[in-house]
């Protein structure tokens, strides 16, 4: 890939023959180095490589790096949710990783330990991962719930999206508390899936060897049935927000 790099830069630029140690691969395909990207690098670096100490505002960095330890499903959950909190970017730079307005968000996971057609699994976050879960999704599903369907820019009371979106707004109006709240029930709920699919995979190996269509069907069923369950949760979690809030008592004026 290196050597096609150089190759593109050359011609792109023509600059001369440069090699390896000139190479910016920002500049090579035009992006130009912008600052957002530098940020994002440093944040997630910070995270895959905590060895390696950089500046934040870098000119240049390291187009490959050696993740000192091995990277894992809820490793990349993490730096997806990444912000700037612990950095000496907080409260100077916007829009990290992990962003308010982000409008989904999904990790495509494909196991070769896993028969042919069930290989692929999609870990999905509806809405912003930083008010929402990554819940699985087998590549078989085929009866998507209503909800995931609809939503545009206005709230909406059947739509998927917004149940997640507007669970994460409200709870933010009401302070930390009530946001670290949120926060708290999604991180439990994702670790259970997370626990969970170790096992499910291990039982769908073992009856695809005698039921190959069975165990198919089981994804498929096990795919809508998390969708329905994970924006239930939602919706129940904001209707008893809301209920408390709407109920608070107000003083007199």
């Amino acid at each position: 890939m290196l050597p096609r790099i150089i190759r593109i830069r050359r011609y792109a630029w023509s600059i001369g023959p440069p090699g390896p140690p000139q190479l910016r691969f920002c500049r090579s395909i035009r992006c130009g180095g912008r600052s957002l990207q530098r940020r994002s690098r440093v944040v997630s670096a910070k995270i895959l490589t905590p060895s390696l100490v950089q500046a934040p505002r870098q000119r240049q960095y390291p187009l490959f790096l050696q993740p000192d330890q091995g990277i894992r499903l809820d490793t990349v959950m993490t730096v997806l949710r990444a912000t700037y909190q612990g950095t000496v970017l907080a409260a100077k730079a916007q829009r990290p990783i992990g962003y308010e307005r982000t409008a989904e968000s999904h990790i495509i996971v494909l196991d070769d330990r896993m028969p042919k057609e069930l290989k692929g699994v999609i870990w999905q976050a509806v809405s912003t991962p930083l008010g929402s879960p990554y819940m699985p999704l087998f590549n078989t599903i085929d009866d998507i719930p209503d909800g995931y369907t609809q939503g545009d820019n206005q709230y909406g009371p059947l739509s998927a999206y917004w149940s997640f979106r507007g669970l994460y707004s409200l709870a933010k109006s009401q302070g930390d508390t009530c946001l670290d709240e949120i926060v708290t029930l999604w991180k439990n709920y994702e670790r259970s899936c997370l626990r969970e699919h170790v096992y499910i995979k291990a039982m769908l190996t073992a009856l695809y060897r005698s039921d190959p269509n069975g165990a198919i069907e089981f994804t498929k069923r096990y795919s809508t049935g998390i969708a329905y369950q994970t924006v239930g949760l939602a919706n129940g979690k904001r209707n008893e927000l809301m209920t408390k809030v709407a109920t608070l008592e107000v003083e007199p004026l």
